[in-house]
């Protein structure tokens, strides 16, 4: 796809990534096992869907899966503001992540953009 040869080489999948790790050990010991399952799901569906759609190979498959990504970053984000006002997570913790999941977002976005621009 372009210049990239490897999803891993892709900087949306990187803070993609990081923040799934980041979320996976804020509520590993979590006993809300459906709050922790989901909030893990749409984790993970971030960076899948980004080397996913990568795999294609095609600018309007690869553009399909990143707005599947960028729809689960935003769903992470939205899980947040509930973890927070289920006192899963403080103050602090909401805002860095809300700022994480705005970050990927807009990686996710801005990538999606460039795929887009680019015919096949």
């Amino acid at each position: 796809m372009g210049n990239i040869e490897r999803f891993e080489d892709i900087i949306a999948w990187q803070a993609g990534r990081i923040l799934g790790v980041e979320l996976y050990r804020e509520f590993e010991h979590l006993k809300d096992f459906d709050f922790r399952s989901q909030m893990r799901k749409a984790a993970i569906s971030i960076t899948n869907n980004i080397s996913e759609g990568f795999a294609y190979g095609r600018s309007k498959d690869f553009s399909r899966f990143l707005r599947y990504a960028y729809g689960s970053a935003n769903e992470v984000k939205s899980m947040c503001y509930l973890a927070f006002d289920i006192g899963y997570l403080n103050e602090n913790k909401l805002n860095y992540f809300k700022s994480e999941c705005d970050r990927v977002s807009f990686l996710i976005r801005r990538l999606r953009e460039g795929v887009e621009r680019k015919p096949g």
